[in-house]
């Protein structure tokens, strides 16, 4: 981050709304701000459910920006007999819908449950 003490930045944290807050301080791997006021409150997003199957890291990265940015609210990777990724990094999907989030201004995070094997495909 390139903020110092005194600077204003705006915070969300996807059911609180988006606040600005100014820099008190900071230091190494932490910050405390000061909550100045509400810049707007925490509505509903009721989106889509998108179902996918896992793909490489770079294509999955696009497919979470792009639904979160598409207002999906939910984000569930589906294993099927197909797949060849075995495992989904759920804290990377989350950090990927975050940071889409905040570049096209969404208050809220799509929920990504963790993967379910698909009996039938």
């Amino acid at each position: 981050m390139r903020l110092a003490a005194g600077d204003a930045a705006a915070l969300f944290n996807g059911a609180d709304g988006e606040w600005r807050a100014r820099i008190e301080a900071i230091g190494r791997g932490r910050a405390h701000l000061r909550l100045d006021v509400l810049l707007r409150e925490q509505q509903p997003e009721p989106g889509p459910c998108l179902l996918f199957a896992p793909i490489k890291k770079a294509a999955l990265d696009v497919l979470v920006q792009k639904a979160t940015e598409l207002g999906a609210s939910a984000l569930d990777p589906v294993l099927t007999r197909f797949t060849t990724v075995e495992r989904v990094n759920q804290e990377r999907l989350r950090s990927q819908a975050i940071e889409a989030a905040e570049q096209c201004g969404r208050l809220t995070i799509p929920q990504s449950p963790h993967p379910v094997r698909s009996p039938r495909f």
